[in-house]
């Protein structure tokens, strides 16, 4: 059985309404650029006597599929969020190079082959629900990085938050806004909503870093990766990362 728990994300969805002043300063823009993008970019908005609300994690993926840049105080103005970091998440998931697909159906179904998902997982159900997800809107974020998930995530109770990324053998179309096509996938299983947000919040960030991109265009070695992510989790801990980072990467 897939266990995305729709009703459980419903319910995480009621308690977490912003209003457009608070979606102002999540994604650090004036109020008539929200209105734009409602109108525009197909902002997710819930209309409440005539007033615009929108729940956090629509905006957080509606954000990260467009590559939209948002506060990184998100991660500390909230207790909604369960700290996780993605170095400690990645080592659990894994990092795989050389994943085989020709499409981003053959490449999502060995994605998810490669996920630690328990004995007897539906993992045939699982890439179609990716699958799905992409026929409704890319999630490729743009920079060759994609972050596939069902419209629902991927929830595991009792199983800790990891991280999988998974090096494409081969570049893949995936109609990413930018048109360059994909070569370094994330896909993320949590225990429930909140983590996945959380996780979801995080990898947009540090997609937008120096170093972490150096790495994952080059393909380089998981030490490497390691060392840049621990790197960019210290800088945002203290409050230091609201742009691309300087990064301790030289490129060769």
């Amino acid at each position: 059985m897939i266990q995305t728990v729709s009703h459980l994300v419903r319910e995480h969805h009621a308690s977490m309404k912003l209003t457009v002043p608070d979606l102002c300063q999540m994604l650090q823009v004036n109020q008539a650029t929200v209105h734009r993008w409602i109108q525009e970019e197909e902002l997710p908005t819930q209309m409440v006597n005539g007033q615009p609300f929108f729940h956090r994690s629509d905006v957080l993926e509606w954000a990260t599929l467009r590559n939209r840049r948002f506060s990184p105080e998100i991660f500390r103005a909230s207790d909604e969020f369960t700290a996780t970091a993605l170095s400690e998440a990645l080592r659990l998931g894994g990092i795989y190079y050389d994943v085989p697909g020709i499409d981003a159906p053959s490449l999502l179904a060995n994605v998810v082959a490669r996920l630690p998902l328990p004995e007897g997982f539906d993992r045939v159900g699982l890439a179609e629900l990716f699958v799905a997800r992409e026929a409704v809107a890319s999630t490729g974020i743009g920079g060759g990085i994609a972050i596939p998930h069902p419209r629902h995530p991927v929830i595991v109770p009792g199983q800790p938050p990891s991280v999988t990324l998974c090096f494409t053998e081969q570049p893949v179309q995936f109609g990413a806004l930018d048109g360059q096509p994909v070569t370094a996938l994330f896909a993320t299983i949590t225990p429930n909503p909140r983590i996945h947000l959380h996780l979801l919040a995080r990898l947009a960030l540090a997609s937008r870093d120096l170093g972490i991109l150096q790495c994952l265009r080059l393909q380089q070695s998981q030490e490497l990766i390691f060392a840049e992510l621990d790197r960019y989790e210290a800088a945002l801990s203290t409050g230091s990362v609201s742009a691309p980072a300087v990064s301790a990467y030289t490129p060769l």
